[in-house]
């Protein structure tokens, strides 16, 4: 599986609308939800998320919630994000989000799923979408 840093940095054009950022461009606000332990190892993805980003010019503020933070997490704290990536490698930990998730995504905040190839999580990657 690749890692989410890849898929943000194909999508940061899109992020942006296309447009060249400016100084007075409001910070793209990303959402990296991990359900597993694997994206704790070396640097920190929601770092290298940030990284990808800039590297198309796109100014973000990227945050990274673990495993051990997914319970906790709120519709008011996910909505003040313009975009949320969430691995479901941990299809228990994205079956107590899916409430959440959805929400979201019905009002207009954009969810996407990775590792949708792990067949127990392919009925809550069709949840989400």
């Amino acid at each position: 599986m690749k890692p989410i840093y890849h898929l943000l940095f194909l999508l940061a054009p899109l992020l942006m609308g296309g447009a060249q950022p400016t100084t007075s461009e409001p910070e793209v606000k990303v959402a990296l939800l991990f359900t597993d332990y694997y994206y704790l190892l070396g640097e920190s993805t929601a770092e290298k998320a940030q990284m990808a980003l800039a590297e198309h010019e796109v100014s973000a503020q990227v945050t990274g919630y673990y495993h051990s933070d997914l319970e906790a997490l709120d519709y008011e704290t996910l909505a003040e994000n313009q975009l949320i990536f969430i691995d479901i490698i941990d299809a228990a930990k994205v079956a107590n989000l899916l409430p959440i998730l959805n929400q979201l995504a019905e009002s207009g905040i954009p969810v996407y799923a990775v590792g949708a190839e792990e067949a127990s999580s392919i009925e809550a990657y069709q949840a989400i979408r």
